[in-house]
């Protein structure tokens, strides 16, 4: 990663890494955490993982469980409170992921004194410390120096007015929504706009806009709603092939996007479907990934 791309992201993630170590109690959802920054949840999550190799609620689930098996190991509290400390409302929940993440159950581990296994394996050197601390953080871009940025575009694009269905639930599913569509001329142009990050987001309640766009002085079909993309700069990656294969693009377009030179600015992630599914061959569609930058 280069040096201005490090300082762009470390501004983007590293006050978010210290709300996670120094508020372990508090809500650090990826909503939260992403509203705080002004910056789209979708957007952060894959920015952030793609920064530090994991997830916010993955680090701070991770930081959690080190600070249980510190507690457990150096204190007489009860494993009852220490599995509300870390945010589960039963006993049973807790032992549950404390013996996958430690091999043993809590009441075992405190019986050992397990020291040498109380940090679980960090990709990013961020591990729980008594008190408040700044992190040692070991940023991964710093080993990725060869990754090859020139699949992504960058361009302006003025405000696009689109009509839109909400759609609620899983990601893969809005092809249903598409269907409610109806525009009034065959073939407009066809976007999805995404505000949640799909893996930190409970399932039904992801967010997201089936839509298609509108000429100057049309108005939205029945049952939609206008909706506008603010024009500005974007960055932009093609996806060729199944739509299935989406996901992934979006993980390889948001880990290029970290090795970049570019920072990121308010505003949905969205597809841009640059042909029609009902007559393109699954392996030539072409989708186009929109990000927004500064």
């Amino acid at each position: 990663m280069k040096i201005q791309t490090l300082q762009t992201y470390r501004e983007l993630t590293a006050s978010a890494v210290e709300m996670i170590c120094k508020g372990l109690d508090d809500d650090l959802s990826c909503q939260t955490i992403a509203d705080r920054l002004c910056v789209s949840p979708f957007y952060f999550h894959r920015i952030f993982k793609a920064v530090y190799g994991e997830g916010p609620s993955e680090m701070a689930m991770r930081l959690r469980m080190e600070r249980a098996a510190s507690e457990l190991i150096n204190s007489e509290t009860s494993v009852t409170e220490i599995a509300l400390e870390a945010g589960f409302e039963s006993l049973e929940g807790f032992s549950r992921h404390f013996r996958t993440r430690f091999c043993a159950a809590p009441s075992q581990f405190r019986r050992l004194k397990a020291v040498d296994r109380r940090t679980l394996h960090a990709p990013n050197g961020i591990h729980w410390q008594r008190g408040e601390f700044i992190p040692n953080i070991n940023f991964l871009g710093e080993k990725r120096m060869d990754l090859d940025t020139s699949a992504l575009r960058i361009e302006e694009i003025a405000d696009v007015r689109l009509a839109a269905i909400r759609h609620t639930g899983p990601y893969y599913e809005i092809g249903k929504t598409f269907w409610k569509l109806r525009p009034p001329k065959p073939a407009p142009t066809m976007y999805a706009l995404y505000y949640d990050d799909p893996e930190s987001t409970p399932v039904d309640q992801l967010r997201s806009e089936a839509c298609y766009e509108l000429a100057d002085g049309e108005g939205p079909c029945v049952g939609a709603q206008l909706v506008t993309i603010n024009g500005g700069k974007y960055a932009i990656y093609r996806h060729i092939g199944p739509y299935p294969g989406l996901n992934a693009a979006w993980s390889t377009f948001m880990e290029l996007l970290a090795n970049s030179d570019n920072g990121s600015r308010p505003g949905p992630c969205f597809e841009l479907y640059v042909d029609n599914c009902m007559i393109t061959p699954a392996e030539t569609l072409r989708t186009d990934l929109y990000a927004p930058i500064q």
